[in-house]
């Protein structure tokens, strides 16, 4: 279990806002609770280096003041994480996805949706390809 939570989460750091909640296992399926923001930190080249890997990548990408940065809560960015999620792991679907509206957006004065957690099963662990630590 180990190796699938550490392959996962360098997947979703390489393809995703790297930012994890939790990931429970139960006797038919794996739960991740994935969240939708790249919170502010001391490490902020890592941080510019995930949302500009985001935006090259075709995610809209939003500010918020004090929450740092969240994908963009739009169609667009919905459709782009089941087309991930469905590409990257055949037998997964994206169960729930929260939403926010935060202060925030480029003059900081204005309102921003957002995501805020994703909540993907995947009914096949053999999904998740296992990397070498």
């Amino acid at each position: 279990m180990k190796l699938i939570c550490e392959s996962f989460y360098e997947w979703w750091h390489n393809e995703g806002t790297g930012n994890i909640d939790e990931i429970i296992f139960d006797r038919y399926k794996m739960t991740a609770t994935l969240r939708g923001s790249i919170f502010p930190s001391s490490r902020e080249k890592e941080i510019k280096n995930q949302v500009e890997m985001l935006k090259k990548k075709g995610f809209d990408v939003s500010s918020v003041t004090n929450y740092g940065h969240h994908l963009t809560a739009s169609e667009k960015n919905f459709n782009m994480l089941k087309e991930l999620f469905k590409s990257a792991f055949p037998h997964s679907d994206i169960d729930e996805v929260n939403t926010a509206t935060y202060l925030g957006g480029e003059s900081k004065e204005e309102y921003v949706y957002v995501i805020t957690k994703i909540i993907v099963y995947f009914d096949n662990l053999d999904d998740i390809k296992i990397t070498e630590p």
